[in-house]
């Protein structure tokens, strides 16, 4: 691991860290310790509940846990409720990287649903690949799984698999390109036009030089990403986790629900307060089309 450049390297120097055991470093050059044999990785890890495979000769450290988070929001956002207790069993690094996970009941002499989990993830990343919504993937769930398989190609990770039980037998979903093209035509944007949305703003962020923030939108319940410009920043902050509308051109999934509005103006907003341009046209009214093109098609 080269620590200034935040890479982890496979080949001659390999390391394992394994639950209840100490760091072992593995050298087949320098006879510094066993040679981790080839195995099927499916027998490997047929004792756990979970485990999320990164291949790749050379990772680099932000996408591994970019990837590794992704993989622990999805788990989240499949679990009903927040009753399990998901901690690492196993990390292996060789080539692919194996990052394995062992999930319990959070409280006592409570029923155990990792293995729930671990069938419904499975299922669901199955029926992506098909073409299909899976039942029991919410939103959350869904741009998880979405953000899982778009690790592939980034960061020196070539491939992504996720391995689970399921009815005991380790069951591998490689993620592809389906995945993400499934979740893009189920809640990616498709319409545009000018309206608000009226929530709590949260979660105000900086990355990738874009700013960024999100409402949770009363009408669908749902969190609105919410890019804005740089003269719009003090009072985005200032109105941080309380109730606002923002005002601006919104973007649409296919059932009419805003996923991301380019912020012009925002206002507070009282908890109780419902302004008149809620959730702004519906597209389905307008066809799809901008409201000045759709007026300016009617008159004509």
């Amino acid at each position: 691991m080269e620590i200034g450049s935040a890479r982890i390297e496979t080949g001659a120097g390999r390391a394992c860290v394994s639950s209840g055991r100490p760091l072992t470093y593995l050298n087949e050059d320098e006879g510094s310790g066993a040679v981790m044999p080839k195995v099927n990785i499916e027998k490997k890890m047929s004792g756990f509940e979970f485990s999320i495979v990164l291949d790749g000769d050379k990772i680099d450290m932000s996408k591994f846990l970019e990837a590794v988070g992704s993989f622990l929001r999805l788990l989240r956002s499949v679990e009903a409720g927040d009753t399990v207790a998901w901690k690492l069993a196993t990390l292996h690094y060789s080539s692919p990287a194996v990052i394995g996970c062992v999930g319990s009941a959070k409280k006592k002499d409570a029923p155990n649903n990792a293995s729930v989990v671990a069938r419904r993830v499975m299922e669901g990343l199955d029926k992506l690949e098909q073409g299909e919504r899976p039942k029991t993937f919410s939103d959350e769930a869904l741009e998880a799984a979405k953000r899982l398989s778009e690790m592939r190609g980034r960061g020196g990770i070539k491939k992504v698999a996720v391995i689970g039980q399921n009815g005991g037998k380790p069951v591998t979903s490689p993620l592809g390109p389906k995945v993400a093209a499934t979740v893009d035509d189920l809640i990616g944007p498709k319409y545009d036009s000018i309206g608000s949305v009226h929530g709590r703003l949260v979660v105000v962020s900086a990355r990738g030089g874009v700013l960024s923030c999100s409402i949770h939108d009363k009408a669908s319940g749902k969190a609105v990403r919410c890019e804005f410009p740089d003269p719009l920043k003090a009072s985005v902050l200032g109105a941080f986790d309380s109730t606002v509308v923002g005002f601006g051109r919104v973007s649409r999934d296919s059932s009419g629900n805003p996923r991301v509005i380019q912020l012009t103006s925002i206002e507070p907003s009282e908890d109780n307060e419902l302004p008149q341009s809620l959730a702004g046209i519906d597209p389905d009214i307008t066809e799809g089309l901008d409201v000045v093109e759709y007026l300016k098609r009617r008159w004509e």
